[in-house]
């Protein structure tokens, strides 16, 4: 069975680390690219059901709910096995989360990267690990109990220590499927062009070296497994009947 991606290159972070950061799409020209989506949306000729949807780049969390609403109601096969949306900690309101789940949504994806407040602050991040467990209550809450944590190894002042403690928080949300990134220098990134640059800004002194980063991800992967999350793609790992059936789909070249 096919999928559906959708992509939304809008972002309400501002982190040092990602293209995004530099304002590549202003949200002034959100209004129009809705209405482009929607119409490209509804030229779709549909040779085939969609079995999933996902809604990813940049923050789609951040959309009104109406509209992202407006958007689902385009794509038939309502209701899907599995739609995520991706989502950035700091904002989710109980009203956001239900009116998700009344949309489609049944899985959320949490742009996390750390548990640690030192960490995600050298980034750009507003959350804290607190928000993120409130707001995955909130999540449970409105019926929507597969979620998925985005976690980034390399991330500038991260040690084995630091990065257990985010693999702690892992455990104690009973987090189903796990997304471990390893830094990825983008040279249009704030933090890239400081590396570069051989600056001192942003933290880029102390990004991890590469071995560490290596240590950093072997490590997730023993300490995942120890607790039910194993890996099942590259930089993905879920408890059983939990791995992302989109992201499969990729794997497997179906359409």
């Amino acid at each position: 069975m096919p999928g559906v991606y959708v992509s939304y290159p809008f972002c309400a972070q501002k982190c040092t680390y990602c293209n995004f950061a530099s304002g590549v799409f202003p949200r002034d020209l959100e209004p129009p690219y809705i209405d482009a989506l929607r119409g490209e949306i509804r030229a779709a000729a549909w040779p085939w059901i969609p079995e999933t949807v996902y809604l990813g780049g940049g923050t789609p969390s951040q959309m009104e709910p109406a509209v992202l609403a407006s958007l689902l109601a385009l794509i038939p096969g309502h209701p899907w096995r599995e739609a995520t949306l991706e989502a950035a900690p700091g904002g989710i309101t109980p009203e956001m989360a239900h009116a998700w789940r009344a949309a489609g949504i049944n899985r959320i994806s949490l742009g996390v990267q750390s548990f640690v407040e030192r960490e995600l602050a050298r980034t750009g991040r507003k959350h804290t690990a607190a928000v993120v467990e409130r707001e995955v209550a909130i999540l449970r809450g409105a019926e929507i109990s597969n979620f998925n944590v985005d976690l980034i190894a390399g991330l500038p002042g991260q040690t084995r220590a630091s990065w257990d403690a985010s693999l702690d928080w892992i455990e104690r949300l009973g987090a189903p499927h796990v997304s471990v990134y390893m830094l990825e220098v983008d040279q249009d990134s704030r933090l890239g062009a400081e590396i570069l640059a051989f600056g001192k800004r942003y933290g880029a002194p102390d990004v991890p070296s590469d071995d560490q980063i290596a240590e950093f991800y072997e490590r997730a992967v023993e300490r995942l497994a120890r607790i039910g999350i194993s890996r099942y793609e590259i930089s993905n790992f879920a408890r059983p009947g939990f791995e992302s059936r989109h992201n499969l789909k990729y794997w497997r070249r179906e359409p």
